[in-house]
This record gives structure tokens, sequence and C-alpha cells, in this order.
């Protein structure tokens, strides 16, 4: 797959990509001391093997630019998650590079496998949550939490996105 494809269609948001990217709404600007982002993941026709992610990223700035900023949070089909923080061509690692988490639902193989993610800022705390289930906490510190919300897909994967919502806490 050479491209990146969004569609809505009945209500879910359909990604399918071929290079990595984010989808948001540029006028989804956050800038609230306390809300939370949620959606529903289901990756379609897991690849066995393909250790790709996908999930939710808020704090969203110059995201048209070469100046991104934004963190982001991602699971992937063997039941890891992963927490980075994005500036410009850069990432830091926020949770040690992909972790094992019973939260997170693996795929089988050839099949689809549904998440439900969530990420929690809570003043100076920020939380992040698979199926309801906290998987990591940390302080707020540098990352970036106020700015545009939205989801990225990694590379060569078919995700389907539904309930995504910003809500305060």
């Amino acid at each position: 797959m050479a491209d990146f494809v969004a569609t809505i269609n009945d209500g879910s948001l359909q990604v399918h990509t071929g290079p990595a990217g984010i989808v948001y709404r540029p006028a989804q600007v956050v800038d609230a001391e306390s809300y939370a982002v949620r959606a529903r993941f289901s990756e379609v026709g897991a690849p066995e093997g393909h250790r790709e992610g996908f999930g939710l990223f808020i704090g969203g700035q110059d995201l048209e630019g070469t100046n991104q900023r934004y963190t982001y949070f991602l699971v992937r089909g063997d039941g890891r998650y992963l927490i980075r923080h994005r500036e410009g061509a850069a990432t830091r690692e926020i949770s040690n590079g992909w972790q094992s988490s019973e939260a997170v639902r693996a795929a089988t193989t050839g099949g689809d496998v549904a998440n439900e993610l969530a990420i929690a800022v809570d003043g100076r705390e920020l939380r992040f949550f698979c199926n309801d289930e906290p998987v990591a906490e940390m302080p707020v510190g540098a990352l970036s939490v106020r700015g545009v919300a939205g989801v990225r897909v990694n590379h060569n994967l078919r995700v389907h996105i539904q309930s995504f919502r910003v809500e305060p806490i």
C-alpha cells in the first residue's frame, strides 16, 4: 500500500496506511487543564508478525509544519504499548520502548482486534488507559498536552476508529 487514506464510513473513521500519518481536525484544539481524549481502535486483518502501532495523540502544534509537536500513545497487535513525544523530525521515548501490558488485546493471525484507548490530563498528571485499565502515569513536565488532539496510525495498517471524543474530567 503506497498511500495514506482516511475515509468516514457509517460513522467510523477508516484509515489505510502505506506511510505512517496522523488524522485530526485543525479546529479540535484543547486548551484546558483537565480533559480526556478517547477512541476505540479496531485493527482489521492484522498481518502476522507486523509490529506497527496506532493510537491517540494530544498537544498537537504546528502539525502542517516542520516543527510538529505532540505526545502520542500507541498500541500494537502483539499486546504492547508505546508513549513518545515528537518534536520536529525527532522523537523521545517516554515509556522506554514498547511495553507489554495485559490490558492491551493482542491480535490473532489475520484476525481483527479492538482496543479502547484514553489519555487523561489532570492538571500536572498524565494517565494512559487501554480498555479502561491504567497502563502508565507520569507528570506532564515538558510534554505537549495543550493543542490539537487526534489519531496516529503507523505503516501498512488498516484501522477503524470509532467514538473519538474529547471530554472534560
